[in-house]
């Protein structure tokens, strides 16, 4: 049977605050307690949650408080509690034997995750999702499957709105037990002659079964018209209980480039066979287009110089707070195209996937970026399921792996740098490593680490012209700045600046004091779209100004 990817985002119980239990002394409870299935309270899988409000994902809680000047402005003046979710599923007796998984893409802040009351996950981080296997504790028939997920809010991850909850999407997958692992197809590719692209493809296996398995893993690609275009089958043995990893190489003839005028998507179509039957599909979306930055010539899209010119915002939206539908991340990013900007900055954490995909749909650039700046063993595994995530996106152009950190004037602020823009290059060695940076760009020296630098608010001519004296072979650009007449005219006459990219293109929530809740409130012409993203009058201001588009605003 191949693999099935339900969707798991109707039908939760929602309880917020804590779930008080009785706590037991003697002995022989105790004992029995702490064993596998040693979830407590609302953990428990015969927890009674019939009396809990029920609700559907994406949910963002927070959001449904009410403000008060007791809460930090910065987060939208909104008390953050913890929280439990809860929801039962079954499965039939034709999925024993399977592999089954739940795929969380989002869940604010540091979470918890139980199934039938089996401590089966902890996630530490907002920005990007994690897989749980439950395969092993999961029950079959008539028997319902349990699952808890605790939501410990109670310590910020940023300093601006942040909310709390399961506020993405939840899949239930059921796959072979050899299957393609999550995010586990890898396509990197390269100009050939002819107008044709030779495409290398890493495949990620796990064979979950107790015996070798022989298996054939095709790859086949499709072009933007749903023609099969190539294809590539390898013959493999699977060790039991293990993963492997499978090399591809494919020619493409007449490649259609993905662009910002044309972004043609491809699908690679990802098969695992046994004795010829498919037990396995994965798809995956990609684009061919090359990127190159220099030091004099900018940033270079399909070997045309192409100036940069984005905003980052961060990711909440009027109403929903961080629980946004779909369509509203491709509405936010087509808003933001329509002023003639070409890059979305994901400030400052991943984003929603779909965010990812509608930029890849309408071509928009995008600076991906991950939030915590250490190298510690939990922040470099969520960058690596970042990269993991999004690296076959053509859209995304850059990993961005800090913004504005202190220590980015000393030793150590260096030695964490290097550390994550190696992992970055493990697992993307196409895309260069970057970040925001506001304290150390004009040190002597301070930037030989990192592969573009990236300015933010820099206040003083003299200290952007020191960038740029200190470092005469590095790509330069502005990673946040407001995008002011001065500002435009400093690029102008310093050409080597591949890029700008302002703050705030998108109205959000915090960062500001009571009483008011947005940065960017109604009425407000600092920004070019007001909370519903319809156009302000800087709207018009910075498409005349920055995109040359022809354009004329009375006001």
């Amino acid at each position: 049977m191949n693999r099935e990817t339900l969707s798991m985002d109707r039908g939760w119980r929602f309880h917020e605050g804590e779930v008080e239990y009785r706590r037991y002394k003697w002995h022989d409870i105790l004992y029995m307690s702490t064993r596998t299935a040693s979830g407590r309270g609302a953990a428990r899988r015969d927890f009674d949650d019939s009396s809990w409000r029920e609700v559907n994902l994406p949910h963002d809680y927070v959001v449904e408080g009410t403000p008060t000047p007791d809460e930090p402005g910065s987060h939208g003046s909104l008390k953050r509690n913890n929280a439990w979710y809860r929801r039962t599923f079954l499965l039939s007796e034709e999925d024993r034997g399977r592999h089954i998984f739940l795929y969380f893409e989002g869940v604010a802040s540091t979470c918890e995750v139980y199934v039938n009351g089996v401590p089966m996950a902890h996630n530490y981080t907002a920005g990007v999702g994690f897989q749980v296997d439950i395969t092993d504790v999961a029950v079959y028939g008539g028997r319902a499957n349990a699952v808890a997920v605790y939501i410990d809010n109670h310590e910020y991850e940023g300093w601006y709105y942040e909310g709390g909850g399961i506020y993405r999407h939840v899949w239930l997958v059921k796959t072979d037990k050899t299957y393609v692992d999550l995010w586990g197809v890898c396509v990197r590719s390269e100009p050939a002659e002819g107008g044709a692209w030779r495409s290398f493809i890493e495949t990620e296996l796990i064979n979950d079964h107790d015996a070798e398995d022989q298996i054939t893993l095709r790859s086949e690609i499709i072009d933007p018209q749903g023609k099969a275009v190539a294809c590539v089958s390898s013959g493999l043995t699977l060790r039991p209980r293990t993963g492997a990893s499978c090399r591809q190489e494919v020619t493409v003839p007449d490649v259609q480039r993905w662009d910002l005028d044309t972004p043609n998507l491809y699908l690679l179509r990802t098969t695992v066979l046994r004795d010829g039957e498919p037990v396995d599909t994965y798809e995956t979306s990609f684009g061919y287009r090359t990127i190159e930055y220099t030091a004099n010539d900018g940033f270079l899209l399909n070997g045309r110089r192409t100036f940069i010119l984005g905003y980052g915002s961060h990711q909440d939206f009027t109403g929903f707070g961080i629980g946004i539908p779909d369509s509203i991340s491709e509405f936010k990013m087509r808003r933001l195209q329509s002023m003639g900007f070409n890059l979305f900055r994901t400030a400052h954490n991943p984003f929603a996937p779909a965010l990812y995909d509608a930029c890849d749909r309408i071509g928009l650039l995008c600076m991906d970026e991950n939030r915590r700046f250490r190298s510690t063993p939990e922040v470099k595994d969520e960058l690596i399921r970042m990269i993991r995530r999004d690296r076959n996106h053509p859209s995304i152009i850059m990993w961005s792996l800090f913004n504005e950190e202190d220590n980015r004037v000393n030793e150590i602020g260096g030695n964490i740098f290097r550390s994550l823009s190696a992992v970055a290059h493990a697992y993307d060695p196409t895309r260069p490593a970057t970040g925001g940076d506001n304290v150390a760009t004009a040190i002597p020296g301070a930037m030989d680490d990192i592969d573009l630098i990236g300015i933010n608010h820099v206040y003083t001519w003299d200290a952007l012209d020191a960038v740029r004296t200190n470092n005469p072979d590095k790509p330069i650009y502005l990673s946040e700045e407001h995008l002011t007449s001065d500002i435009r005219e400093y690029v102008r006459q310093h050409p080597y600046i591949f890029g700008a990219i302002g703050w705030a293109g998108l109205p959000y929530r915090g960062e500001t004091q009571w009483p008011q809740l947005h940065a960017g409130r109604p009425g407000s012409e600092a920004y070019p779209f007001n909370l519903i993203c319809d156009p302000n009058d800087m709207f018009y201001w910075n498409r005349a100004e920055w995109s040359g588009k022809p354009t004329l605003k009375i006001v």
